[in-house]
């Protein structure tokens, strides 16, 4: 039904307008969208032939809100009269400016002020109280939940926080960084994404080239999520691993392989590339392509190089300075580990940390001070060992000082030796006079030790002068004299002459020989 001229000038006296003959005749063209109207004209649906109308009273023809003025709103097609306050209604729509409809209970409903206190009706924001929030699948204002505490939905969480659903019980948290815990695709920042495959499920970055994709881990751009037994996995299309039939299906550089083809039946091969995953490679690696690595502990194989997060076994298949960490499981690739992050294995931290496997799980932490825990990872600080009693757990501790006892789980001091000529055997530097002394222990300089006989103990004597010392090892005397450990203390000499004396640590002069069955022993002629 079309609107009279006498409608478009009571339009125009509400509205303050004096209509002039030419926009009356604008009002009543035809268009094809709201552009082709002029202001404050609409493109008005409603009509067998689309034309420009002034938005309608009460009882003209509508089609959308658009259509209808102010002050009433389009119920199926008439534009009808916004409710007053305390009618009766159905939704927001249907009320005048500035109230709502209100949900009384019982199924009933007015239009009311929008009060919008904790725990009245509402269907977005707008309809509560400033501090509140409207928890649009509950229909009621609540105060937003803080970080930390119980919630059921998103918009119940303050600010940008969400309900993670991957806490027992539900909770508000930050999106997810990579590695928190999550239970829903949309718990995590931009980038990232709910595994479900791993327990708890976690935020993880896009699945790579040979990895395990799933409905919530999608592959990384240019990549497709291939079905497979197990797990579905990501490939390039036509590149490394893509199912194939025939050479057709592969991409530039790639071959199908394994592909068997039949009257009734095909068998599916997957499509391979030299110097791509999986390719066999030697040591040096020179066969794998770009972007590829030669890895392996026995029968080498090139693989792509992982960015960070991604999950390896080698630290070689990792990008720059990452290297592969086995405190993650599975390992992924991440820098060395500073004080607190994870490791698993004792070079996974930064320099001068150490991988401490005294606590669970195993975290980078400074060298242990002494009587701190200590392992063959887990090292001392400078100056200290790691030792204890049989039986005990080892500790960081002092070695030996000089002076101290010899214990057999504890060392000396770096340049001590133990003394069992002293009882109880001790750490020991060098003897002084009068002090005892041995194959084993030194005199003080100046000092030298009365005998160098085996198993013979001694005591440190001044050295007489002219006196050269020695112990019996080689090249300590002039070529022409012998060290003779039976003088008191042992020294340089000549070697014994006929008839004179000689024994086991005393030699004769070339040409003669030492009767050792005399007595005492004496050299005789060389027979």
């Amino acid at each position: 039904m079309g609107r009279t001229l006498e409608a478009e000038m009571r339009f125009a006296r509400t509205t303050g307008v004096v209509l002039s003959t030419m926009l009356l005749l604008s009002a009543c063209a035809e268009c094809s969208n709201d552009s082709d109207c002029t202001h404050p004209n609409v493109c008005n649906r409603a009509y067998s032939s689309k034309r420009c109308t002034p938005p309608g009273e009460a009882g003209d023809p509508c089609t959308r809100e658009k259509e209808c003025n102010f002050d009433t709103w389009c119920a199926g097609e008439v534009c009808k009269m916004r409710l007053q306050e305390n009618e009766a209604c159905w939704n927001i729509l249907e009320c005048q400016a500035g109230l709502i409809c209100f949900y009384l209970g019982n199924g009933e409903k007015e239009c009311r002020e929008p009060t919008g206190l904790n725990g009245h009706f509402c269907v977005s924001d707008f309809g509560c109280q400033p501090e509140l929030v409207c928890v649009v699948k509950a229909e009621e204002c609540s105060y937003p939940k803080l970080e930390g505490e119980e919630c059921h939905y998103n918009d119940e969480c303050e600010g940008e926080l969400v309900c993670n659903w991957g806490y027992n019980p539900d909770v508000c948290a930050p999106l997810g960084l990579e590695g928190d815990i999550c239970g829903y695709f949309n718990e995590c920042e931009d980038g990232l994404y709910c595994n479900e495959s791993t327990v708890p499920d976690k935020c993880t970055p896009a699945a790579g080239p040979g990895m395990h994709c799933t409905d919530w881990v999608p592959c990384e751009p240019d990549l497709q999520c291939i079905s497979e037994p197990g797990f579905d996995t990501c490939y390039a299309p036509g590149g490394e691993g893509y199912p194939c039939y025939d050479d057709s299906d592969c991409g530039d550089g790639f071959w199908c392989e394994g592909a068997e083809s039949g009257w009734f039946s095909s068998t599916e091969g997957v499509c391979e590339g030299t110097g791509l995953e999986g390719y066999p490679c030697s040591s040096a690696g020179d066969v794998c392509a770009e972007g590829f690595v030669c890895v392996g502990s026995g029968d080498k194989e090139c693989t792509k190089i992982k960015k960070v997060g991604y999950e390896c076994k080698y630290n070689d298949e990792c990008e720059g300075d990452l290297i592969c960490n086995w405190g993650y499981d599975p390992p992924k690739c991440k820098s060395p580990g500073e004080e607190g992050d994870i490791c698993g294995y004792y070079n996974e931290c930064i320099e001068n940390l150490y991988c401490n496997d005294t606590v669970d799980p195993n975290v980078c932490s400074p060298a242990s001070e002494e009587l701190e825990p200590c392992t063959d990872w887990l090292l001392c600080a400078e100056g200290l060992i790691c030792a204890s009693p049989p039986g005990e757990p080892d500790v960081c501790r002092n070695p030996g000082q000089p002076g101290d006892e010899c214990l057999t789980w504890l060392p000396c001091e770096e340049g001590l030796i133990c003394n069992a000529l002293v009882d109880p055997p001790a750490c020991w530097d060098t003897s002084g006079l009068g002090e005892p002394c041995g194959p084993e222990v030194a005199c003080d300089e100046g000092l030298a030790c009365s005998t160098a006989l085996p198993e013979q103990v001694g005591e440190c004597m001044e050295l007489p002068e002219g006196v050269v010392p020695c112990s019996g090892q080689a090249d300590e005397c002039p070529w022409e004299e012998v060290c003779n450990l039976y003088l008191t203390p042992p020294q340089c000499a000549a070697p014994a002459a006929l008839g004179e004396e000689c024994g086991e640590f005393f030699p004769c002069v070339i040409g003669l020989d030492c009767d050792l069955a005399a007595e005492p022993p004496v050299c005789v002629g060389g027979g």
